[in-house]
């Protein structure tokens, strides 16, 4: 039996950091003062799950909320999947990242590094298998 590569949530921990963040009675500025931010775009990219806080800033958001860090990140849910009549376990939709890979693999083509993005389009193959991802769209022609 294969084990589903473990991903987080990233909408689903922004919802879980902004119902803790209310249920504290803080703001977004009380967070911002917090963690000596500028501007507050970091914690509402959190909050919509556009981005999560680096290791260090979720290790302080835990000490803020008064919770370990485990109960800030929501883990993806597996789907069941039918393939061939069988249930197959997925993990949750990943276009994020599959968008980066694709990205990366642009980046990496344009630079005329062949070798490497051959390289690379393997690496990126075997990581959304471990991940649960059977296919993958191939990168479009320039």
């Amino acid at each position: 039996m294969m084990k589903t590569f473990p991903v987080i949530d990233l909408v689903a921990t922004g919802e879980n950091i902004l119902r803790l963040r209310k249920a504290r009675g803080l703001s977004v500025r009380d967070l911002q003062e917090w963690f000596g931010f500028e501007e507050p775009q970091a914690i509402y990219k959190w909050q919509r799950g556009k981005s999560l806080p680096t290791v260090d800033n979720l290790y302080a958001l835990g000490a803020l909320l008064n919770v370990p860090m485990e109960e800030i990140l929501v883990p993806c849910k597996p789907k069941l999947n039918m393939v061939n009549g069988q249930q197959a376990e997925t993990c949750c939709p990943s276009a994020f990242y599959m968008e980066m890979l694709l990205a990366v693999q642009r980046v990496i083509a344009r630079a005329g590094l062949s070798v490497i993005a051959s390289r690379f389009a393997n690496w990126r193959g075997n990581l959304l298998l471990k991940m649960g991802i059977p296919t993958l769209p191939s990168l479009p022609s320039e």
